[in-house]
């Protein structure tokens, strides 16, 4: 079973370059294009997009993301990263998040209907550079991850699960 994962577009809904320098909308089209010309069988089942869609989370950087998303040629499901805001995250990304009601506001569900179980867990702190895994998360991970013992599972987040050696990130 083949998943491709992508992380962090950053992207800038106002159409500058971050940091002076980075052209986050024309890398992300780069992106979509390359994942959009692969073969039918280099086609992952799915894609998964792990955070940091809009830099500062705005509304209009997440419409110019959910444009180019959705020209992908499979599904695609997706966790907030530390530069995303959730008060409308679920509102612009709806069918690429089926969140069930009993973990709102967390961003966290599961895929159970291929051969491998996808566990995706919000680790976002809002205001923080840093994540981790809140008691409500935690506790519903845990619940998740005896469900199916017989079943391989990934399980995604923005954030590194160790650390990782940068002191804001930590």
């Amino acid at each position: 079973m083949r998943i491709i994962q992508i992380s962090d577009f950053h992207l800038r809904g106002d159409g500058k370059l971050s940091f002076q320098k980075a052209d986050t909308i024309s890398a992300m089209n780069q992106t979509i294009r390359y994942l959009c010309g692969l073969k039918p069988y280099e086609l992952p089942e799915f894609f998964v997009i792990t955070g940091d869609l809009a830099e500062g989370g705005t509304r209009e950087g997440y419409e110019i993301v959910r444009e180019n998303i959705r020209k992908l040629p499979r599904p695609s499901y997706i966790v907030p990263g530390n530069h995303d805001k959730r008060d409308f995250f679920l509102e612009m990304f709806p069918q690429e998040t089926p969140v069930h009601d009993d973990i709102k506001p967390y961003i966290c569900y599961t895929i159970d209907d291929r051969p491998i179980r996808v566990i995706v867990a919000d680790t976002s702190k809002p205001g923080c550079h840093s994540g981790g895994l809140c008691d409500t998360v935690a506790g519903w991970l845990e619940k998740r991850m005896v469900e199916f013992p017989e079943k391989p599972t990934l399980v995604f987040t923005h954030h590194p699960p160790f650390v990782s050696g940068l002191p804001a990130m930590d």
